[in-house]
């Protein structure tokens, strides 16, 4: 901690709630470890009564072994202090873990309150993904029998929107029950949902629409006068523009697109001013079609798409509050949750039906003096109602949360990074008890790398391209500059360490590829080479330069310079797929020693099979391994066979159902051939098994 900088101490110290904008290489986990050591050591708060959430478990054991290592090292200095054992003997049962860790341990501990089984197991993906096939097939079937409303409604919705396929369907009852997992209430969400699509008008879709309208008229305004000065038509136009601007209405948006309309009639445009229409001509397009939406008697065409809406939207709902319920309870019957249901779980212990903590919330409050949140622009409305609802607030706040939204890539798993934005505007100007601190400092790299990631993401990062702002708060900063005066931009005027000189003005380095179409045109050596292959080459022969030429590279062990090594290298795609080959081929061409990570023989069709064998050998009861062996060269059965073994007991899993008719049809002379190859795999099983 006596290393730690102005920034780093301000985090390490501070009070009441905060919010740690952590830029990449900046120190955050030994930031938060240092605050976690000094609430021990110097404020005397117990290891027990703080919680850190993380979000792998490989970060919380990272946690948890770095705070081990300085509680060792103290103890050793200090060996009678009695209070230090005690914090290290506590340190293994601490709440140092991910959410979801927590999660269960909260739903364990309070499982007469939940009347759920306390030995409950979490499931997998390979266990949860065939289930809900399974419920979304038998929620189908009923909705094809239900003679109700409701079931018109699904037929309707699968008939119009799946075009007769009910498989886009159930991928989209998927989608919307995961979403609603997501939600801090998501029950109270559907419910309000229902609700609204029951309204036989949406005043929601004309809000809307007037909103799209003004964007399209603030887009507009200024090309539109830009142009005025040269056409009479145009000045109307603008005119009609600035008045909507002025005071947004449907009425003054109907009279705007009248006038518009009218000034672009063919004799609006006089003799020498029809050459100003082309580069208006897409306002123009846009102008009629918003005409064709406005409302107007008899027919309104907002209302009249919300009217066709209404009842699919309803009966997607509904399918997906039937398909949530059921799924809930076959997980159930299985003695198991799966991470949503922790999340869900916890959330019914904490939070009453109007969102207010409880008793049990309260108790945990008491339990806990300080809440740490690493990686929080990566966390979700659920998991943050929940983080919220063991957390005190006013003079006793005590959450610590820190994260990046520069470095939020969780997306596509509903992470939402609109809530860390949320925290930073509003605790920024919350005054006491709230602050928003910057970790900007980076020591991870060169001044010059610094400077270019400044460079590129102050362009394009901007709060209308990608919703942020890369500004001198977030811009990052060349860490401890003295004692790294060797990775300084003037590098080559400092000191050389252990009598190397470091390479002076390093920068940077971008490789443009010429793409294969414009290659040939481009007289490009390499012309008859992919893509992917000329990138393989360049970056080959780039390294093997940087390997001959001694580039100079820190050693962090020796604390000193030294020749660039082959294990200080790394390629990295975004994908390696398709591309890996050529890597590997380029780098052995230039005498690269690359070490590639190929799945390509183990994804084989034949080795597949023995691995599918293996797993049936060491776990009968996988129904994914079992199939594939019963399909393969090794037993031979046909799809239709799979079907009709499987059909004799649907309920239970394949190697029971195969169990079963493998005992009905001995006698059966129209299956007789499939019974001997399923009657020939029981007897190499067994002879397998012994092996």
């Amino acid at each position: 901690m006596s290393n730690a900088t102005l920034q780093q101490r301000a985090a390490i110290e501070v009070r009441g709630n905060a919010l740690l904008v952590a830029g990449a290489g900046t120190g955050k986990t030994t930031t938060l470890v240092n605050r976690c050591l000094r609430l021990i050591l110097e404020e005397h708060v117990a290891i027990d009564r703080i919680l850190m959430v993380t979000f792998t478990e490989a970060a919380a054991a990272e946690m948890r072994h770095r705070i081990r290592a300085a509680l060792q090292k103290k103890l050793a200095e200090n060996p009678d202090d009695l209070r230090l054992a005690e914090q290290l003997a506590l340190l293994d049962t601490a709440f140092i873990s991910t959410l979801h860790a927590f999660c269960l341990r909260l739903v364990r501990e309070h499982f007469h309150e939940l009347q759920i089984d306390p030995q409950l197991t979490v499931l997998d993906e390979q266990q949860t993904r065939p289930l809900a096939e399974m419920v979304l097939e038998d929620l189908f079937q009923r909705a094809y029998a239900d003679t109700s409303p409701h079931g018109e409604q699904v037929r309707e919705l699968i008939e119009r929107y799946g075009r007769g396929d009910d498989k886009g369907i159930r991928k989209l009852v998927w989608q919307l029950h995961v979403f609603m997992q997501s939600l801090a209430r998501p029950q109270a969400w559907l419910t309000h949902t229902l609700a609204f699509y029951a309204g036989e008008q949406s005043d929601l879709w004309h809000t809307a629409l007037l909103a799209g309208a003004k964007d399209w008229a603030d887009e507009w305004q200024g090309i539109v006068a830009e142009t005025a000065r040269d056409a009479a038509n145009l000045l109307a136009i603008r005119t009609a523009l600035d008045g909507f601007l002025l005071i947004p209405s449907l009425e003054r948006l109907a009279g705007a697109l009248s006038t518009i309309a009218s000034s672009d009639q063919k004799e609006s445009w006089k003799y020498g001013t029809k050459k100003f229409r082309k580069p208006l001509e897409a306002f123009f397009d846009d102008a009629n079609f918003l005409r064709t939406q406005l409302p107007k008697d008899p027919a309104d065409p907002v209302t009249a798409d919300w009217q066709q809406v209404r009842d699919p939207m309803c009966a997607l709902l509904k399918l997906t509050q039937a398909f949530s319920e059921a799924y809930r309870l076959a997980k159930r019957d299985m003695g198991g949750v799966d991470f949503s249901d922790l999340e869900q779980l916890s959330l019914q212990l904490l939070l009453n039906d109007k969102g207010q903590p409880t008793a049990t919330a309260r108790l945990w409050q008491q339990r806990f003096d300080h809440i740490f949140v690493d990686e929080c622009q990566d966390i979700n409305a659920a998991q943050d109602a929940l983080i919220g609802s063991v957390s005190r607030s006013d003079a006793q706040a005590n959450r610590f949360m820190v994260g990046d939204v520069k470095q939020s890539i969780y997306r596509f798993r509903l992470a939402n990074p609109h809530i860390f934005q949320t925290y930073e505007q509003q605790w920024k100007i919350a005054g006491e008890h709230h602050q928003v601190l910057p970790l900007t400092e980076n020591f991870r790299s060169r001044e010059g790398v610094i400077d270019a990631v400044n460079a590129l993401f102050g362009f394009l990062m901007r709060p209308d391209l990608g919703g942020l702002r890369y500004d001198a708060e977030a811009a990052l900063q060349f860490g401890a500059p003295e004692a790294r005066a060797a990775f300084s931009r003037a590098g080559s005027a400092a000191t050389p360490v252990s009598g190397v000189w470091p390479e002076p003005a390093l920068r940077t380095e971008l490789h443009l590829v010429v793409m294969e179409k414009d290659a040939a045109e481009a007289d490009d050596e390499w012309a008859d080479l992919l893509t992917a292959e000329r990138e393989a080459r360049i970056v080959a022969k780039r390294l093997r330069e940087l390997h001959d030429g001694q580039h100079q590279v820190w050693d962090k062990e020796a604390e000193e310079f030294r020749a660039v090594r082959w294990s200080d290298m790394a390629i990295l795609l975004r994908s390696a797929a398709g591309k890996a080959e050529s890597f590997v081929r380029a780098c052995h061409e230039a005498g690269v020693p690359l070490l590639a990570e190929r799945a390509g023989f183990f994804t084989a069709i034949e080795v597949l099979d023995l691995i599918n064998l293996l797993r049936l050998l060491d776990n009968p009861l996988q129904d994914i391994p079992l199939l594939a062996v019963l399909r393969s060269p090794l037993v031979g059965l046909s799809l239709d066979e799979l079907a009709f073994t499987r059909a004799s007991r649907k309920q239970d899993c394949c190697w029971l159902a195969l169990h079963q008719w493998h005992r009905e049809h001995r006698d059966n002379a129209d299956t007789l051939d499939t019974w001997r190859l399923v009657d020939d795999f029981f007897r190499h099983h067994t002879a397998w098994r012994a092996l």
